[in-house]
C-alpha cells in the first residue's frame, strides 16, 4: 500500500519576506511525473547566461539532488561509448583505447577526416544536428580538447580550454581521459561563460564546482563578473559504485547549495535541504525542501517549496488467482498480443491419469492483474510427461521468431519430429500459427538457450556439445549450425595433476549475462571434463581411470562467438549471477563453506571477492532476481522446500541478511504483469486435480514517488 506522509515542518533559513517560490508540473511524452523549479540568474552580455533549474523525473533514479531530482545547468559531455555490430560491424565494450568510439550527449560522432579519436579528425553527429566538430591536442592517445560549433556561430569548448577550465576527465587512479565535459561557450562576438568542476583523481567521481559568465575574450581579457557556485556535501545513505571497463567511478555528492555571486560577493542563495535516512526508510537521499534567499546584505527568504513523499512498502499485493484448472506450475511468459504488458502461456490439464499427463494450452492476457479468463489457443495437446515443470522448461523457449515484437515459442522434440515455432498471430481469436523450423534434434545433451549472440537484435539458438553451437536467426528461419566456441580454448581452473582431458563437453548453458558491456549477452556454461587419472586395478598394476568433473566458465560475446572472461571450481556450487550494484554490468554471488561470497564485475574481470550473508535455506528450490525495494539494484528470491519466499536485498556491495517475504508455488518468475514499470512475482500452484497460476503483485510505487504535485507552504 502506498501512503501520504504528513507535510514537513520548514527548515528556517534567514528571515522571512514575502512571496513563495513557484515550480511547475509535467507529465513527459512516455508518461512520466515532472516537476522544475527554476533558478534565477542575473542576464548575462547578449543574452548569454547559464540556464538553471532544478528537475524532477519520477523514473530517473539518483540524481545530483537525491531521488529523481538533479540540476539541469546546461552540462553537457562528449564521452567514450562503445563498437556496435550495426554500426561498426563488430560489437566491442569500452576499452579506453583509440578503438572505443565517441558520442556528444549520447549521440555517436561520424569521421569525415582525420583518425577516428585522436587529434585532428572533425566529425559530424550521426543524426545531423548541423554541428562541426574538431578535435585538439593529445594526451594519452586521445585528444584534449573537442570544439563544437553551431549553426548560429557559437562554439562549445569540450576538455581542456586554453587560459581557461579544463574538463579532461580521468579514470580513477589513471592518467586515460574518460570523458570530456563542456568547459567554455562563447558566441560570435567573443562573449563566453566557463564552466569548472571539481574532480577525485581516486575515485572517478567529478561534479560542478561554478559557472563564470559575462566575460569576453577582448584585448585585454574582461574577466566574468557574474557566477553561479555549485556546493556538494556528502551523501550520509546512498553512495553508489559502479565500473567502466574496468576502472571505478562513484556517485558520494549530493547538492547542498547553489549560490549566485557578483564581484565575488553573494547576492542570492538556494537550499537544499533532505529528509533523514534513518526517517525515510528507503536508503535513497530525498528532497525534503528548496528555499530562495535573497542577500541585501541580509539574508530574506521566500516561503519554501516543501515536497512531502509517498511511503511504500516494499514486497508484494495479496495474491490474485486467475480461474480455471490447470496443472498450474507449468506455464511460460510472453507477450502475445504486443501490448508491453505480460501474459501466461499455461499448460490446462486435460487428464487425470497417474501415469500420463496431458495439457491444452490456454493463454491469460494480462490485463492488471493477470485475472482474466484463459483462452484456448487452438495448439496441439502437449504429452506431459512427470508432474514436474521441468519438461515444459526445458522443451519450450520464448523468442521473437520474425521479429514483430510479439513473443512466439519454440518447441523442440526429441523423438526425431522437426521443430517448431507457435507464432503469435496478434489475433486472440487465434493467437498463435504453427512454423516448421527445418531443425531435428534426437538428443539434447544441453537444455538450448535463446540469446542473440551476433548482436543483430534477433534472438538465436544456442546449445552445448563438445563445442558451443549456434543458429542464427534470420528473422523467419534459422540458419546453418555454426561453432561459437571450442572446447580446446578452455582454460582449465584444475588442470595438475591431470593428463590431458579426453572429452570436454558444454553441459549446460546456464545464465545470459552481462559480463563486459559490449550490448552483446554473454553466457554462463558448466563445462564437463572428462580426465584420465593414473590409478591402480583390481590386480594393483598401475593403470589409469577415467575421472569427472566441472567448472563454471564465463564466456563473454565477441559478436560471431564466445571466448572465456573467466572460471571458476565446481565447488562454488551455488553460482548466480545479479548486479548487485546498479552499475548493469552482472556480478557473480555464490555460496562456499557455509558462506556468501560476491565477486563484483568491473567491465574488465572480476575484484577480489567480498564476504556477504549467505542463501537463507540449504533446500531452494528456486531463485530469481528482481528491484524488489525501488533502489535500482538487482536483490535475490529464493523459494524453499516448504513454499516460504526469501528476500536478500542488496546494499551494493553485497546482501543483506534474508528475510521472509511471503509465501508462492513452484516456477517463479519475475515480470512486469500490470504495465506500472515494476517487478511482479508470478507461480504457479501444482496439483492432481491442477489448481491455478497467480501473481503476487509490486505495490504500484515501491518509493520515491512524490505526490501528483509539490506543496507549498
Amino acid at each position: 500500500s502506498v501512503t501520504s506522509v504528513a507535510y514537513s515542518t520548514p527548515v528556517q533559513h534567514g528571515t522571512p519576506a514575502f512571496g513563495v517560490l513557484q515550480g511547475s508540473a509535467a507529465v513527459s511524452p512516455r508518461g512520466m511525473a515532472q516537476y522544475t523549479i527554476p533558478l534565477t540568474t542575473p542576464d548575462g552580455v547578449a543574452g548569454l547566461k547559464p540556464d538553471l533549474a532544478l528537475a524532477y523525473q519520477s523514473r530517473s533514479g539518483s540524481g545530483l539532488a537525491g531521488a529523481g531530482w538533479t540540476l539541469r545547468a546546461g552540462l553537457q559531455t562528449i564521452h567514450r561509448c562503445r563498437q556496435t555490430v550495426a554500426q561498426d560491424g563488430v560489437a566491442s565494450g569500452i576499452t579506453n583505447t583509440p578503438a572505443d568510439r565517441l558520442c556528444l550527449n549520447g549521440q555517436r560522432l561520424v569521421a569525415i577526416s582525420g583518425n577516428y579519436g585522436l587529434s585532428g579528425a572533425e566529425y559530424r553527429t550521426e543524426i545531423a544536428s548541423f554541428q562541426r566538430i574538431r578535435s585538439f591536442g593529445a594526451t594519452n592517445q586521445a585528444p584534449d580538447s573537442f570544439e563544437v560549433t553551431a549553426q548560429d556561430g557559437t562554439k562549445y569548448t569540450f576538455g581542456f580550454v586554453a587560459g581557461g577550465p579544463d574538463g579532461r576527465i580521468e579514470n580513477a587512479g589513471s592518467a586515460t581521459i574518460r570523458l570530456w565535459a563542456l568547459g567554455r561557450i562563447q558566441d560570435r562576438f567573443s562573449n563566453y561563460i566557463d564552466y569548472r568542476y571539481t574532480e577525485d583523481t581516486n575515485t572517478g567521481e567529478y561534479y560542478l564546482d561554478d559557472i563564470r559568465y559575462t566575460g569576453h575574450l577582448s584585448t585585454p581579457t574582461l574577466a566574468p563578473r557574474f557566477a553561479v557556485k555549485a556546493t556538494f556535501e556528502d551523501r550520509p545513505d546512498d553512495v553508489r559504485e559502479r565500473y567502466v571497463a574496468g576502472d571505478l567511478v562513484t556517485s558520494s555528492k549530493r547538492l547542498s547549495k547553489v549560490e549566485t555571486l557578483f564581484n565575488g560577493s553573494i547576492v542570492r542563495r538556494y537550499y537544499l535541504d533532505y529528509e533523514s535516512a534513518q526517517t525515510n526508510g528507503t536508503g535513497r537521499s530525498r528532497l525534503k525542501q528548496v528555499t530562495d534567499c535573497a542577500l541585501s546584505p541580509a539574508e530574506k527568504c521566500l516561503s519554501p517549496i516543501i515536497i512531502d513523499w509517498q511511503h511504500g512498502d516494499s514486497g508484494w499485493d495479496p495474491v490474485v488467482t486467475s480461474p480455471g484448472a490447470s496443472q498450474g506450475d507449468r506455464f511460460l511468459t510472453g507477450d502475445w498480443d504486443g501490448d508491453g504488458r505480460t501474459d501466461l502461456f499455461v499448460a490446462y490439464e486435460t487428464s487425470t491419469g497417474t501415469q500420463e499427463y496431458r495439457a491444452e494450452w490456454k493463454i491469460v492476457l494480462g490485463k492488471d492483474d493477470l485475472a482474466g479468463m484463459p483462452i484456448l489457443t487452438g495448439l496441439p495437446a502437449h504429452e506431459l510427461e512427470t508432474a514436474a515443470p521441468d519438461d515444459l522448461r526445458f522443451k519450450y523457449k520464448i523468442i521473437d521468431f520474425n521479429g514483430d515484437g510479439r513473443s512466439d515459442i519454440l518447441r523442440m522434440f526429441t523423438d526425431g519430429s522437426e521443430w517448431e515455432i507457435f507464432q503469435s498471430t496478434g489475433d486472440i481469436a487465434n493467437p498463435f500459427e504453427i512454423v516448421v523450423t527445418g531443425i531435428v534434434d534426437s538428443y539434447l545433451l544441453s537444455e538450448p538457450v535463446v540469446v542473440d549472440f551476433d548482436g543483430d537484435g534477433l534472438k538465436d539458438l544456442v546449445s552445448g556439445a563438445s563445442n558451443l553451437t549456434g543458429r542464427k536467426n534470420l528473422g523467419g528461419a534459422f540458419g546453418p549450425p555454426q561453432m561459437l566456441a571450442s572446447y580446446y580454448e578452455m582454460p582449465d581452473p584444475e588442470p595438475d595433476g591431470y593428463d590431458a582431458p579426453v572429452t570436454v563437453t558444454f553441459e549446460r548453458v546456464c545464465c545470459i549475462a552481462n559480463f563486459n558491456n559490449d550490448g552483446i549477452p554473454d553466457l554462463r556454461v558448466r563445462v564437463l571434463v572428462e580426465d584420465e587419472v593414473p590409478g591402480y586395478d583390481g590386480d594393483e598394476n598401475p593403470d589409469t581411470y577415467t575421472e569427472w568433473r566441472y567448472y563454471w566458465a564465463y564466456l563473454g560475446s565477441t559478436g560471431s562467438g564466445y571466448e572465456v572472461i573467466a572460471t571458476f571450481e565446481e565447488e562454488n556450487y551455488r553460482q548466480e549471477v545479479v548486479d548487485v550494484n546498479g552499475d548493469g554490468l552482472d556480478d557473480l554471488s555464490y555460496d562456499d563453506s557455509g558462506q556468501g561470497w560476491i565477486e563484483i564485475n568491473t567491465g574488465d574481470g572480476f575484484a577480489d571477492p567480498i564476504l556477504t550473508a549467505p542463501t537463507p535455506s540449504a533446500n531452494i528450490l528456486e531463485w530469481t532476481k528482481a528491484d524488489y525495494n525501488g533502489d535500482g539494484r538487482e536483490d535475490r528470491i529464493f523459494l524453499d522446500d516448504t513454499g516460504t519466499l526469501w528476500i536478500m536485498v542488496s546494499n551494493g556491495q553485497g546482501f543483506d541478511t534474508a528475510i521472509i517475504g511471503g509465501s508462492a508455488g513452484e516456477n517463479i518468475k519475475v515480470a512486469d504483469v500490470d504495465g506500472d514499470g515494476y517487478s511482479d512475482l508470478i507461480s504457479g500452484v501444482p496439483g492432481a486435480a491442477g489448481t491455478t497460476p497467480h501473481t503476487i503483485e509490486d505495490p504500484p510505487d515501491p518509493c520515491d514517488q512524490p505526490p501528483p504535485d509539490c506543496q507549498y507552504v
